[in-house]
């Protein structure tokens, strides 16, 4: 990561910033797939799992990131309890 000498925050390059999306469209990605296999095992526990993606995002971007992102989480997850329900 650079520092600019201009500014106290911490400039990412663009393929850091691709990578960091990666990583948590992946975490995401993978959270999904839990969630759907383990789904009629462990009920509507595995949903606590949802705070991982979030902890990603916010360990990556600040916590302003990590409050969007767990914003997003709440319909991710009425999607896929209304999936896996029906």
């Amino acid at each position: 990561m650079l520092r600019n000498k201009e500014n106290t925050g911490i400039n990412k390059n663009r393929r850091q910033i691709y990578y960091d999306v990666l990583l948590i469209l992946g975490t995401l990605g993978a959270y999904c797939a839990v969630f759907i296999l383990f789904y009629h095992r462990f009920g509507g526990a595995i949903a606590a799992f949802a705070v991982l993606p979030v902890i990603m995002a916010a360990w990556l971007w600040g916590v302003r990131a990590g409050i969007i992102f767990s914003l997003l989480m709440l319909p991710i997850n009425t999607i896929l309890f209304n999936i896996l329900i029906a």
